[in-house]
């Protein structure tokens, strides 16, 4: 259910961010700024790079794109050699338990000393230097839960949408700047109120931003779901103690500060305590496996 829901809001975004594209092309017409003549070639080239830019986003190339954005690093070779063993351990316990196999991860890492981690793009995990410094087993059940929103596909949809959406943000941005006249420099109140608001452009624009609080208010009671799923994942793939250890040792963190790494964290998540009454239920009724050596 979470996943038709999910993909019938990527099919909205992509329609109204290709109904925000051509309403641009429109106003770039009507502005004088394209010819009649071009319009069709003009509305094919952006269609075109509309199309290039969510595949772009969905390969590994996006990935890279995605550290910019998220401030993630190379892991040093003392943290690859530690990632390496994380990864390797969860391989054999994949094999032994018989569970879904995962991708072969892209190790990333963040400087930060909060005890966290997080998944992107199409492949790529990455956790964060005070995590890596903690327990072990720890370490492994928060990077196994990582792994369950690959599988899960989560960090696809997620790239997706926001590939869908972008038309939509450039075309409120656009709507943001200066109004211009290129005849004489001299335009009415008026005027350019009745241009701003009858646009189909503003139109577009403001349907997408109403979409777009939509779907992050969707998103928020899809959260829970999603992240019971990668705690199940995670307590299957790991069969020890780390995951519920884990959920003790951040359930203070529950209500932190504003403007933290963990705050972003909790927003995201539900309740710690809920989790871990979860978690414990899957645990107790699983084989449990001794870490290997």
């Amino acid at each position: 259910m979470v996943k038709i829901c999910r993909f019938l809001l990527i099919a909205i975004f992509i329609a109204v961010g290709v109904a925000a594209l051509v309403a641009l092309g429109a106003v770039l017409v009507s502005c004088g700024i394209v010819t009649k003549p071009n319009e069709n070639y003009l509305l094919s080239f952006i269609l075109l790079l509309y199309a290039l830019w969510i595949a772009f986003n969905l390969s590994p190339l996006g990935d890279t794109f995605q550290d910019l954005t998220l401030n993630t690093r190379k892991p040093s070779l003392r943290e690859l050699t530690k990632l390496n063993a994380i990864v390797d351990e969860l391989n054999k316990r994949a094999e032994k338990s018989g569970i879904a196999s995962f991708p072969s991860p892209r190790l990333r890492m963040v400087s930060d000393e909060s005890p966290n981690a997080m998944a992107f793009g199409s492949r790529s995990v990455a956790m964060t230097t005070g995590l890596l410094k903690g327990e072990e087993d720890q370490a492994r059940a928060v990077f196994a839960h990582e792994l369950g929103h690959l599988v899960n596909k989560d960090t696809f949809y997620l790239s997706l949408k926001m590939s869908a959406l972008q038309p939509l943000i450039i075309t409120w941005d656009f709507l943001c700047l200066p109004i211009i006249n290129f005849d004489n420099g001299n335009m009415s109140i008026l005027k350019i109120l009745a241009m701003v608001f009858l646009s189909p452009l503003f139109i577009v624009g403001f349907s997408g931003v109403l979409l777009i609080r939509a779907s992050n208010w969707f998103e928020s009671l899809l959260s829970s779901t999603i992240e019971y799923k990668a705690d199940d994942y995670a307590i299957r793939l790991t069969r020890d103690e780390g995951l519920p250890n884990f959920l003790d040792f951040i359930a203070p963190l529950d209500t932190p500060p504003a403007n933290t790494f963990m705050a972003s964290y909790t927003t995201s998540h539900p309740p710690t305590e809920l989790r871990h009454g979860k978690v414990n239920k899957i645990f107790q009724e699983i084989p449990k496996f001794k870490e290997q050596k």
